[in-house]
Parts: structure tokens; sequence; C-alpha cells
């Protein structure tokens, strides 16, 4: 259509039917279309585009909102974002990641609404990013204030966002005034971004062999991951339950467990495009069989693991190590089996020093916590993490201290057997 805000010029001028009036730019990318295509020119430079104008944009929410669709094989998240209970004017926008530009996708404005999918748009201004931010604001065209927003993923059943204010010809908002929008030429109450990811989660899996292991009996662990957008670029291990996924990378993993018990492993997969995804699986570990003494004469055992020596003969074990007294345990000498129990004893010095270290390390970052905490310095998220980090703490302190005994009970073992 033509028109003119000139008294002396001739009144506006319509010279197609209405049905076609968001035809006269195809392609949604010219200066004077309402609703530009996500990712144009105009979109980007909203202040640049002549059609976006109080005079020419009726802005009741029935603009066209012309988002492409996701990409043939796309197999990512898609996300729907709906834009209501609007008193004043709300706008929705994408942040390129590279830049920080922001992209109009779609606004609503008084009493309207709107529902769309802006996944395929979300892609375009992502090009190629994992992730990208989505920006959503309510400015305020005077007297009363209300909005909703609400964002979904597919696939989920809890929204991303849902937020709502108030009702139309309602006061409900009393945020300070912000910055005026370009889009639609009135401060902000509401301004907030997300960050929302944009390729699909890897799958991870992983097998423990042997299935069934008793103390003492190294275990290997191997990964299944696979991505369905993309590849895995990462494996990291958790060897020792305490949500730190440092023990050891790549597709497999092998721990030995000294005790019988019950051990949770996790294995965390990254994808290409940084999204990952966590698996566990708790490893119950029983005790090692004692082999029986031989030869002659009264015999009795005691045992860390739950079996002692049997038969002639005396024997003590600690976690499947039985060293002999009067004959042979098992068939084997007393010198082989105290260079058994002297080789197990140097890992669980090893494991215990390792494991001092880390405690050590853990109670110096949990101090630290602990005194931000009693002042009243932390945030929810950092009281959430102190909380779990306390009972990793702990739990670990139970393990060195159960390791500490075991390590003692050999030494002796070795200093009144082996000599």
């Amino acid at each position: 259509m033509c028109y003119s805000d000139d008294p002396c010029y001739p009144q506006m001028l319509q010279v197609c039917p209405p049905s076609h009036e968001a035809l006269l730019d195809c392609n949604g990318d010219d200066y004077f279309n309402t609703a530009p295509r996500a990712g144009s020119f105009p979109s980007s430079n909203p202040g640049l585009n002549t059609a976006d104008s109080t005079f020419v944009a009726d802005r009741d929410g029935q603009l066209p909102v012309l988002l492409p669709p996701a990409p043939p094989g796309y197999r990512g998240p898609r996300y729907t974002v709906r834009a209501d209970n609007a008193d004043d004017d709300l706008c929705v926008y994408a942040i390129r990641p590279a830049t920080g530009v922001r992209v109009r996708l779609f606004c609503v404005g008084y009493l309207g609404d709107r529902s769309a999918d802006v996944t395929g748009a979300l892609i375009s201004v992502a090009g190629g990013a994992g992730t990208v931010g989505l920006r959503l604001v309510a400015t305020d065209r005077g007297a009363t204030r209300a909005y909703g927003f609400r964002v979904a993923r597919t696939g989920s059943s809890t929204p991303v966002l849902d937020e709502r204010d108030g009702v139309a010809g309602q006061q409900s908002s009393s945020a300070p005034l912000g910055p005026t929008d370009p889009s639609t030429g009135y401060p902000a109450f509401y301004d907030r971004t997300l960050t929302l990811a944009l390729n699909a989660d890897p799958v991870v899996a992983f097998s423990a062999s042997p299935a069934s292991p008793v103390s003492g009996e190294a275990v290997t662990f191997t990964a299944s991951a696979t991505d369905p957008d993309g590849s895995i670029a990462a494996l990291a291990w958790d060897l020792n339950g305490d949500g730190g996924y440092d023990e050891a990378q790549g597709a497999t993993a092998r721990r030995t467990f000294d005790a019988p018990g019950t051990y949770r492993v996790g294995l965390r997969a990254t994808d290409d495009k940084g999204a990952s995804a966590t698996a566990v699986l708790d490893v119950t570990v029983g005790a090692a069989a004692t082999p029986g003494a031989g030869g002659s004469g009264a015999g009795a055992g005691a045992g860390q693991s739950g079996a002692g020596a049997t038969g002639g003969g005396s024997g003590t074990a600690q976690s499947g190590a039985v060293v002999a007294g009067n004959g042979q345990s098992g068939g084997a000498s007393e010198s082989t089996i105290c260079r058994s129990t002297r080789t197990s004893l140097a890992r669980k010095r090893v494991a215990l020093a390792t494991l001092r270290r880390g405690l050590a390390s853990q109670s110096r970052s949990l101090t630290r916590l602990k005194k931000r905490r009693n002042r009243g310095g932390l945030t929810k998220s950092e009281a959430r993490r102190y909380a779990a980090a306390a009972k990793r703490l702990n739990r670990r302190q139970k393990e060195g201290r159960a390791l500490a005994r075991g390590v003692k009970r050999l030494e002796q073992l070795v200093a009144t057997r082996c000599g």
C-alpha cells in the first residue's frame, strides 16, 4: 500500500487486497516488511526498517511471523515460545553467539498473544554453534503492566521457562524501567536471556567385567556412547564416586576394589558441540575366597574379607591374602604368600597417601565455603554445592579410615609372620 503523512498529499491508498499485503515482500528481507525473516539484515537492525513503525505496523499481535522451519535431518531439541497476557508489548529475540547482536523473531502488542516454533530461526541465528541465546523483553507503554512468557522444549514435561505477571488492565510488575526497546519504542520492565541447546545430548552407558568382582580383583569398564547429531568428543570416568570425572579418560577404564562393598562408578560423555550426558553403575564387590592351609596342627584364621584359614596351621587373611603358619596354605609356600602380602601392602600405602592428599585439598576448599556460608555469603547454588561437597568429604573420610585400618593390619601381619 502507499501512504503519506503530509495533509497536502492524497490519503492512504489500498493498492492490493488485504489478504495479499504480507506478500509485498515475498522474501521477508526488505525494508518495508513489519516482520522480516529471522537472520535478515532488517531483523537485526530494526532501527533501519522503515516499515517498523506504529504507523505501518498494527501492533495487535497478529503480524506475520516469518520463522523458517528446522532444516531437514535436524535431530536436536525443538523449542516453542509463547508470549501472551500482554498489557503492553512483548518481543522475542535470538542472540547471535559470535557477535551478541539480537535478531527479532516476533512481537505481540496490547491484549495480544502468539505461540510459535522458533527452532529453525534459532538454528539460523546460531550459525552452527551448539547453543544460542533467547531474549524475552516486555516494554511498558504506560498505565498498567502485565506479561507472560513460556518456553517449552519438546520431549520435556517441564518448561524451560514459565513466567507470568498480572493480567491485562491491572498493574502488576513494579520493576524499574530499563532502556527503550528499539522494536517497540517503549522502555523495558522485563528483560531476560536464556541459553538454549540446539544439539541433542549424547546417549551413554557402560558395562563392567567381571560383573560380580571380588575384593582385590581388577574390574574393566567399557563405554558405549553415541551422539544422534554429531560425534563423541570425550569420555571421562569417575572411579571413586566423588562426582568428579577426573580419574580416567577414554573408552575403557580399570579399578581394583580393595574391600567388599558397593561402589558407584560414573561415566560422562561430551559431544563435539559441548553437550554432555552421564551414566552411573553401582558395583557390588564380594569377599575374596581365602585358600585353605595345609600341614598339621590346629589352625585358626581371621580375615577382613570374611574368610579365614582352614585346615592345619594358623593363618590370617586380609583382602584375600593368607600367610601360612605350620605347613602351606593352599599349596603356596610361605615366602610366596609373604611376597604377595607385601605387594598388597605397598599398593594400599600408595592408595592411602593419594586419598589423604585429596582429602586435604577437599577439606581446604570446604573450609573456605564454610566461612563464606557463616557470613551469609553463599548463593543458593553454592549452598547446594557446599552440602554435596560436605557429604562427599564425609564419605571419603570413612573410606580413608577403613583403608588405614587395612594398612595397619597388613603391617602387623608382615611384621609378625614374614619378618
